[in-house]
């Protein structure tokens, strides 16, 4: 599954912002403007310790930032035997989506791993799949845009090769920065 990499590291940056409990760190808290920062631009002034509690990819993603971290997975989208999914086709109208194309995609799911779905099943699946989680925070499509500024969206696009990703993956049709 793969998802906007804009959104994605918003929601890392949320998802690392306290220290977990228990940790020798506990208690502490970055700002997750700061981390998107780091994501975004590779400059690597944010690190967090607790991070690594957190999620092992954190380190990865903060040292490579998120579009060479992206790029090590682009060639899944082509590879046999893989069934690319995106995020935003799992939320539905929950999420902003769309629930036929929910459906169709854990329809999709289904079959590729060989298990038939009633419509039933599949029902129950939609009801049980929005939220709850641990990594869950919103789940809505184009939720990344209420936290990036103007300055990141537009120092985004200009990272190398961030916009050829975001128009591969989908994301975006062109290389005009706007505001939105």
């Amino acid at each position: 599954m793969f998802r906007d990499p804009r959104a994605m590291l918003v929601s890392m940056a949320f998802m690392l912002k306290d220290a977990p409990e228990g940790s020798l760190s506990e208690g502490k808290q970055a700002n997750p403007q700061d981390l998107m920062w780091d994501f975004i631009n590779g400059k690597q002034k944010h690190f967090i310790q607790w991070g690594v509690e957190i999620n092992e990819l954190y380190p990865l993603l903060w040292e490579k930032g998120v579009v060479e971290f992206y790029k090590l997975y682009l060639p899944w989208i082509n590879a046999k035997k893989f069934l690319m999914v995106r995020f935003e086709d799992l939320v539905g109208s929950k999420g902003g989506g769309s629930d036929e194309v929910q459906h169709k995609t854990i329809n999709a799911i289904a079959k590729h791993v060989n298990v038939k779905l009633s419509d039933q099943k599949i029902a129950d699946i939609i009801n049980n799949l929005f939220g709850d989680t641990a990594t869950f925070r919103e789940g809505s499509i184009d939720g990344w845009k209420k936290h990036f500024t103007p300055e990141m969206k537009a120092t985004f696009k200009k990272v190398r090769g961030a916009n050829e990703l975001l128009i591969q993956l989908g994301y975006e049709k062109d290389n005009i920065v706007t505001g939105k």
